[in-house]
């Protein structure tokens, strides 16, 4: 079921991208991908408040989630994801590509620009540690499955506020200053959750993983616009999101096995010295690029 999932995912993502790009202005790709991301953190935030009271009433402070519990949360997630479909069958429509957006250069073909770009993002998500392993960081150190929902709903609500704020700041003063930034924080907080010892402290660090992330997500899908031409756009996410969830699998099977060989902190050391090399590869990549 989770394969099935992912595979939804992989293929709905670039299509959605494609068509958010095209249906936005080319000075407000950065405002309309932090939108979205937004979007999508507040209904995060609905989900996880509706799942953190069914398991309060369900079975209140216990450590870990039963299985009963587990499938009344799965039942219930259908019924936003059929409206969703809903929702796209009848009322959003594609949008015809603006003249204005032709790049001769690039339209027929992926720029060495946009593959290096591909490259530093591989090492990234290398790098970028599965939501998962918060949440086990988290029960490491003794928080309860109710606290985790609870900390999570606050992670979706500052990543939704950041997604905006980042998104039309990139618009004004470009992508690169925002990228970096919030990729060296990755490095940071993942040597803080490497370091941490206390349950305040997680949950703290978790909380900033939310800027981070909300200052990363939308801006990075608005540079892919920003690199690629009209024509070539669909497939430019395609390579996008797919040399992240290839990376995805080694990145997830390495913390694993350090985590599970080593010691809990080791994914997070790891990971940060990773995310060390993307973000200084990205300024250079970036230095002569405008936005």
């Amino acid at each position: 079921m989770r394969f099935t999932d992912r595979m939804g995912k992989a293929i709905r993502t670039s299509p959605r991208d494609a068509l958010l790009a095209d249906s936005a202005a080319p000075g407000e790709w950065g405002r309309s991908f932090g939108l979205h991301r937004s979007m999508d953190g507040l209904g995060a935030v609905v989900g996880l408040g509706l799942a953190a009271l069914v398991v309060y009433l369900a079975q209140q402070g216990a450590v870990t989630l039963s299985g009963e519990t587990f499938r009344s949360l799965v039942l219930m997630s259908i019924v936003p994801a059929a409206l969703a479909v809903v929702i796209l069958l009848l009322f959003v429509s594609e949008s015809v590509p603006r003249a204005s957006d032709s790049r001769p250069a690039e339209t027929d073909t992926i720029s060495p620009r946009f593959k290096l770009f591909l490259g530093i993002m591989i090492v990234f998500s290398l790098g970028r540690l599965a939501d998962a392993f918060l949440v086990l960081r988290a029960h490491d150190l003794g928080l309860s499955t109710l606290n985790i929902l609870l900390l999570f709903i606050l992670f979706h609500l500052v990543f939704s506020g950041v997604s905006v704020v980042a998104g039309r700041l990139s618009d004004r003063v470009g992508r690169r200053a925002l990228l970096t930034l919030g990729w060296a924080s990755f490095g940071l907080i993942y040597l803080g959750l490497a370091a941490a010892g206390e349950p305040w402290q997680v949950a703290v660090l978790i909380v900033l993983y939310g800027a981070s992330f909300g200052s990363t997500e939308g801006v990075g899908r608005a540079l892919v616009a920003d690199m690629v031409g009209t024509r070539r756009r669909g497939t430019a996410y395609g390579l996008y999101h797919g040399v992240v969830g290839f990376a995805a699998l080694p990145g997830g099977l390495m913390a694993g096995v350090l985590w599970q060989a080593v010691s809990p902190a080791a994914p997070f050391l790891v990971a940060a010295s990773l995310m060390g090399i993307a973000t200084a590869a990205l300024p250079v990549l970036l230095r002569q690029t405008a936005r």
